[in-house]
């Protein structure tokens, strides 16, 4: 019913703080001493205006703080008390298997070696041994990929490469599903670096837990070196929190908008399944996702079904990513406006062929309450600066979300047609 949770989550102190670009990314343990931190210069050659800092404790992140600098630094002071504010967290990293079912990382991409070949170098260090990366080439025309990927990784056995012609981010993972050999399958996107134990630990959570069907994890920014990157964190950080969650419909959370609304699930750049689950219920939609007219939605639609199927889904934050948020201007409106979009579109689908529309439709006077009260967890972020078009972009974005499903999901019928 919308991109967040009604329930409000606990907060950490050091997120609230504005800073302005640019700001210096980092990873800090805050199992060592705190010391003082020179930021240096940004890519453009300016002096950083302050520092966001995933701490992590043992290997799992427990906090995200943000500290404006003073003359290019920031003190071991000052960071060390931003630390010690953070809310504690009560869960460890998951139990590492070795003897766990193989796992099948799938990467998507339209045409883009080099953050590609970026992300795959991240991946490939965390791989069990029986683990493979397979990447799918969405625009194949004229597509250097396959020529990069062999370049780059000399024919490496563990990863595969297919193209899927028809546009569209949910075709592109279903096309990865139809091939895949493994029990789980991973997607991720080629604008993130994952963390060395990502795919370990999405694995081995699944593995952990029986009754689990989806784990997701913790999505943080990969650089805040714009006002627009800056924003989009502010209005749509894909981070969920820093504690472990479980989500069932046998144990429903206090929300009256669950399971609909999604978005306090996870994000689809940071996501696993068992992929028996995964066919089971039809796979990804194919009228979903970036490339179609409906411009996303298509892991808010996977994660509604899966619950509602009576699947377990498991937030785990100690999978992490770091993601390249849209950098000027312009990205950050088409981002917006996709993001609006993507949710009115997901809405459309459980509204026209979901099997709970009337569950759904008892939801819609509180998931407005939602959307419209500033003290919502979705708005409370905003700060007096956020950009009141973007706002009106989202909005907009909503409003032809709807028609843009529809269209999306007739031209999917006459293509499966047509290749019947």
């Amino acid at each position: 019913m919308a991109g967040g949770s009604s329930a409000r989550p606990r907060r950490d102190p050091g997120r609230p703080t504005r800073l302005t670009a640019p700001v210096t990314v980092r990873q800090i343990n805050a199992g060592e001493p705190a010391a003082e931190i020179a930021l240096g210069h940004a890519r453009d050659g300016s002096p950083y205006r302050g520092l966001a800092a995933v701490i992590t404790r043992d290997g799992r992140p427990v906090g995200f703080v943000t500290l404006p600098a003073s003359d290019g630094r920031v003190s071991a002071e000052r960071l060390r008390q931003a630390i010690e504010d953070l809310t504690p967290t009560t869960t460890t990293l998951p139990h590492r298997s070795v003897s766990r079912p193989a796992g099948t990382v799938v990467v998507t991409t339209c045409n883009s070696p080099t953050s590609l070949i970026r992300t795959i170098d991240s991946i490939v260090p965390g791989l069990a041994v029986d683990d493979r990366v397979l990447v799918v080439e969405n625009r194949p025309d004229g597509s250097v990929v396959k020529a990069a990927l062999h370049e780059a990784f000399g024919g490496d056995p563990r990863i595969g490469y297919i193209e899927e012609r028809r546009p569209g981010l949910g075709r592109a993972r279903n096309a990865a599903l139809a091939v895949c050999q493994t029990e789980f399958i991973a997607f991720t996107d080629d604008d993130v670096i994952v963390d060395p134990a990502w795919s370990q630990c999405l694995f081995d959570t699944l593995w952990s837990d029986a009754a689990t069907a989806v784990v997701t994890g913790l999505i943080v920014p990969l650089s805040l070196e714009t006002p627009s990157q800056i924003t989009l964190e502010e209005f749509a950080g894909f981070a969920k929190g820093f504690e472990r969650r479980r989500f069932d419909m046998a144990d429903r959370p206090k929300d009256p908008l669950f399971p609909f609304a999604a978005g306090q699930f996870g994000s689809g750049a940071n996501i696993a399944c068992r992929v028996s689950m995964l066919r089971g219920i039809g796979g990804y939609d194919d009228a979903l996702g970036t490339g179609t007219p409906a411009r996303g939605g298509e892991d808010l639609d996977l994660f509604t079904r899966a619950l509602l199927a009576g699947h377990a889904l498991i937030y785990e934050p100690a999978a992490f990513v770091w993601h390249e948020h849209p950098d000027t201007p312009r990205r950050l409106r088409r981002q917006t406006f996709a993001y609006g979009a993507a949710l009115s579109a997901t809405i459309t689908k459980q509204l026209v062929v979901g099997q709970h529309r009337r569950e759904l439709l008892r939801r819609v006077p509180a998931g407005l309450r939602y959307l419209a009260s500033p003290d919502s967890v979705k708005n409370e972020r905003k700060s007096a600066s956020y950009p009141r078009h973007l706002t009106v972009l989202e909005l907009a974005g909503m409003l032809v979300g709807p028609v843009g499903y529809l269209r999306s999901r007739a031209a999917t019928r006459r293509a499966n047609r047509a290749c019947a």
